[in-house]
């Protein structure tokens, strides 16, 4: 049978639709990454700022930003398939032992709302971070240098603005005052001679800006650049204007995990007792900063020595310690499988009007129970382990994604048995969602070219897209 040109025409009009609509497609799932990226940036920008703005129907101030970001979220999952079937298949025993924790406290407390949106908000903040780290690997691939930079210049900015708070409004309860008197109401904490920055609360800025730091400090150490060194500088001593006990006890045990993993070159460099130009260089302009802005932060290092001083009489340290005590009480009532995630708030309200207890591991050993917290840190410590050997594979190629890995590593580790006792940062948006997105983007890198695990996967599929 001879095709007629009429049918030619209508063949060829066919094939351009396909190729229109596969164009289309293409666009919308990277415009999708591309906003979601953009909204992650604000965010982390952005800080607590958007709290300005009250939502109807909110008794408090909620950040608009994390809303949108949750929504983003699932609307990036919604327009790249690929990414809800990897969140749904690697992530399905964490959200399943959220949500079917959410399930249980309401069958042994009875159903409440609160607890009920919270779960869904940890598992739509889950969902956020993976597709966000999902679509850092989408645009830059291996190359981390670019990934890093996104979340450095982020809060080079953050501590930037920190830094004119500090200089304008060290005393929180003026700013506050100051916007109530142009229609603002904002019921903040009023810290005193601390830099808050847009995080509005010294201890959780100075715990997220370690991590930040980690990556400024792999960003250097690749160049060596005097600016990079200055960014380095920066976020620790804003680290050291916060005034946080607790903040700056997690810089010294990062500058120590980071100084055991560069202990040969330092080792090294002892023993040859060689000081070269640029570090002399940079030595010198450390302390001609340290004593020209010693009227900066004079202040905050008297408060801070006078706060350590009374700390067994500390009022801020006291209440911490009588709400770890009550989540013990809470812990013995279910011990194995927990009273169900958040559940524990309401109880909390009741003891002392707050809506949380400030260690993140005991909200987890009381929401969770010791048999499930236990297969959470299993599941961590097995991706953790698998991560690392792909990256150590990378080492031929790029160092320093194995690098900062292992920093990543010792942050998580330092937050986890020590930060967080005292503060609640583990389930801080702020700190959950970029620690959430790098770490997925370094799970999420192929295999090295050439490796033997590469090789069989490549046997393995022989056509369409490789497994991430």
């Amino acid at each position: 049978m001879v095709a007629t040109p009429h049918d030619a025409a209508s063949g060829g009009g066919v094939g351009q639709n396909e190729v229109l609509v596969a164009s289309l497609a293409r666009l919308i799932t990277r415009g999708s990454r591309c906003c979601l990226l953009a909204l992650v940036f604000l965010f982390l920008l952005l800080g607590n700022l958007p709290r300005f703005v009250p939502l109807p129907g909110f008794a408090h101030n909620q950040n608009i930003m994390e809303l949108l970001l949750l929504l983003a979220g699932v609307g990036t999952a919604l327009c790249n398939p690929r990414i809800a079937k990897l969140f749904l298949v690697r992530w399905f025993p964490v959200w399943m032992i959220i949500l079917g924790s959410c399930v249980y406290g309401s069958l042994i407390n009875g159903f409440a709302m609160g607890p009920a949106l919270f779960a869904v908000r940890l598992v739509l903040l889950c969902l956020a971070g993976f597709a966000a780290g999902y679509a850092l690997k989408a645009r830059f691939g291996a190359n981390i240098e670019p990934v890093l930079k996104f979340g450095v210049s982020a809060f080079t900015l953050v501590a930037v603005i920190g830094l004119v708070q500090y200089r304008f409004f060290p005393d929180c309860w003026a700013l506050w005052q100051q916007l109530g008197q142009v229609g603002i109401t904002f019921l903040g904490d009023p810290h005193q001679g601390r830099l808050v920055s847009t995080y509005f609360d010294p201890n959780f800025y100075s715990t997220i800006a370690c991590f930040y730091l980690l990556a400024a400090f792999v960003l250097w150490q690749s160049s060596g650049s005097l600016l990079r060194a200055g960014i380095v500088w920066l976020i620790a001593a804003t680290i050291l204007l916060s005034g946080s006990r607790t903040g700056i006890a997690t810089l010294a045990a990062t500058v120590l995990a980071t100084a055991w993993l560069y202990r040969r070159p330092i080792l090294r460099a002892m023993r040859t007792l060689v000081v070269t130009r640029r570090a002399a260089y940079y030595g010198l302009l450390t302390l001609a900063a340290a004593v020209l802005g010693a009227p900066l932060y004079l202040r905050s290092v008297i408060y801070m020595w006078s706060r350590l001083m009374v700390m067994g009489n500390d009022p801020s340290a006291q209440a911490r310690v009588k709400t770890f005590l009550f989540g013990l009480d809470l812990l013995e009532q279910h011990p194995f499988l927990g009273m169900g995630y958040n559940y524990h708030s309401i109880r909390v309200l009741a003891f002392n009007g707050l809506t949380s207890l400030d260690s993140s591991l005991m909200v987890t050993l009381v929401s969770f129970g010791l048999i499930f917290t236990a297969v959470l840190f299993l599941l961590l410590f097995g991706w953790a382990l698998r991560t690392r050997v792909k990256l150590v594979a990378w080492e031929a190629y790029d160092a320093r994604p194995r690098l900062f890995f292992d920093l990543y590593l010792c942050h998580l580790a330092i937050v986890i048995l020590f930060s967080s006792q005292t503060n609640n940062v583990l389930y801080f948006p702020l700190w959950l969602l970029p620690t959430l997105m790098f770490g997925s983007y370094l799970s999420l890198l192929p295999w090295p070219p050439g490796s033997e695990t590469q090789q069989a996967k490549t046997r393995r599929e022989p056509s369409g897209e490789q497994t991430p």
